[in-house]
């Protein structure tokens, strides 16, 4: 019974994890890219968005023998990609997508690559935990200064679209 209840709970969470990523997909990039796409489009590549993360996962749990080092990796990840734009989210009062995107994409994607060295599918000679970590976060507020320039600009652009339509 204990059993049953653990691989329910492990289930339920990867389930997730999974349909998190594919919203995240569907909505934050692709209806942003394609505003103007159909219902049955989103739906499709909602499903899309769900095969690849969950065969990305499964290729993930296939090659890690350690859930102490796929725990490892997650923490990471959130370290080097999503610390900088958290902690920001309390003090800036407007959106800016772009500075989260592009801090998550430098940082999140410096820890990935660290990842795929440790386990040596890329053959590189990349620094190893914790030494990776302040790299990771000068990528990661790299990424976010950017992103909130391209935000700036972006909202000064569409506030003078807005003011000559009036």
């Amino acid at each position: 019974f204990l059993f049953v209840a653990i691989t329910a709970a492990v289930m339920s969470t990867m389930d997730t994890a999974i349909n998190t990523g594919a919203l995240s997909l569907t909505r934050d990039i692709y209806q942003k890219l394609c505003s103007r796409s159909r219902e049955k489009n989103i739906v499709f590549v909602s499903r899309v968005s769900t095969l690849i993360l969950a065969l990305l996962a499964f290729l993930i749990a296939t090659r890690m023998q350690s859930i102490l080092k796929t725990l490892g990796l997650a923490s990471e990840i959130m370290a080097e990609g999503f610390f900088i734009p958290g902690v920001a989210m309390f003090f800036l009062h407007k959106k800016r997508p772009a500075a989260g995107f592009l801090s998550l994409f430098l940082g999140g994607g410096y820890a990935i690559i660290g990842f795929l060295c440790e386990v040596e599918i890329l053959p590189f000679n990349w620094p190893v935990w914790p030494y990776s970590v302040p790299l990771g976060l000068g990528l990661c507020l790299a990424g976010f200064i950017v992103g909130m320039v391209i935000d700036k600009l972006v909202t000064v652009k569409w506030e003078k679209k807005q003011k000559m339509e009036s």
